[in-house]
């Protein structure tokens, strides 16, 4: 619940990151191919984590002050979004009183948008070597859900995303070198040649120079 409170105060800048979106990736990926859904959530999620405390903080201001309309905590939030939120003076506003907001709201609109164009342009350009190395050859056309990943984003507002795909097959884009997963696994299955022992049966991985995609995280 506490990631929709306050949605109102963010649809100027969720439409800034479609217009964004849209805009970086159309030439490449059809609006039916992907699910956008999840990638606004993503995007969302990360600015209402940056402003909840000052927006609750000013909703309990008002609320103590008489102005708002409503006799439960639900009421009184609908009236908060729709009288005030909802106003674009009254965002300036907060702005002005958390000026650390509006900065970090624009690294965070910036960083994730650029992001997830990044991803969506790599898992095109590595669309082959993803079908062979991790779906046994299979095809894909569509990216049927896209979740982003819950905890802090990587440089630059990188996470981890985990992809369903149209053929069946899940796969994870890691926005981080897979180096030492590789060598890891290059390690063990050399020990355990030498001692006689089967080598176990390892997730896929995919590496890229700085990026890759694997089976599961």
């Amino acid at each position: 619940m506490e990631t929709r409170l306050f949605e109102r105060f963010y649809e100027e800048m969720m439409e800034e990151a479609r217009r964004r979106l849209i805009r970086e990736t159309g030439a490449f990926w059809d609006s039916g191919d992907l699910d956008w859904e999840g990638i606004w959530d993503g995007i969302y999620r990360a600015l209402s984590g940056a402003g909840f405390r000052c927006l609750l903080l000013e909703f309990q201001v008002c609320d103590r002050s008489g102005k708002l309309n409503g006799l439960t905590a639900e009421e009184k939030l609908e009236d908060y979004g729709n009288r005030f939120l909802s106003r674009r003076a009254y965002r300036e506003e907060i702005f002005e009183i958390y000026p650390e907001l509006k900065a970090l709201c624009g690294r965070i609109l910036e960083n994730r948008t650029a992001a997830a164009a990044e991803m969506l342009m790599r898992l095109r350009r590595d669309r082959e070597r993803i079908e062979e190395t991790l779906l046994d050859g299979r095809h894909f056309c569509r990216i049927a859900k896209i979740s982003a990943g819950e905890g802090d984003g990587h440089c630059g507002g990188r996470t981890v995303m985990k992809l369903r795909l149209d053929c069946g097959k899940t796969i994870f884009y890691k926005p981080r070198p897979m180096d030492g997963i590789s060598l890891f696994y290059g390690l063990e299955k050399e020990i355990q040649t030498a001692l006689g022992m089967r080598p176990r049966d390892i997730f896929r991985y995919l590496p890229m120079d700085s990026y890759g995609w694997s089976g599961k995280v």
